[in-house]
């Protein structure tokens, strides 16, 4: 809890669903919400805690983890004149055993993106 609230990190997606239904969805992962200048510390984090820096989806998955945030960052500065309002910067996954954790990296607040761009938000 100590590193969510250090890196204002939002946990969403299916975890959530499961915690308050009380039911397992099998091969399921935690999805981890950031913002760009916490990604390293929370991949930082989850490393020293046995998990394992998978890849990222995208051009930079062989790449050493700072190295893919970096890559990921500057690629995404470079394309934002023709990005259509996507704040995601990255995906990295981590994976322990049978648990698959993506840290999605954002430029924006995690709330913000997952109130209004989540792709299963809802436009009032």
């Amino acid at each position: 809890m100590a590193m969510l609230h250090e890196t204002k990190a939002v946990i969403s997606g299916s975890q959530i669903v499961q915690f308050f239904d009380r039911k397992a969805f099998i091969g399921s992962d935690m999805d981890i919400y950031v913002s760009g200048t916490s990604a390293l510390v929370t991949g930082n984090w989850l490393e020293k805690n046995g998990f394992k820096y998978i890849g990222s989806y995208g051009v930079y998955g062989s790449h050493a983890l700072e190295e893919s945030i970096i890559r990921s960052v500057s690629r995404k500065k470079c394309l934002s004149g023709l990005t259509t309002g996507n704040s995601i910067v990255g995906v990295f996954n981590f994976k322990k055993q049978d648990r698959h954790v993506q840290v999605i990296v954002l430029e924006i607040d995690p709330l913000k993106h997952i109130l209004f761009e989540f792709h299963s938000s809802e436009s009032f």
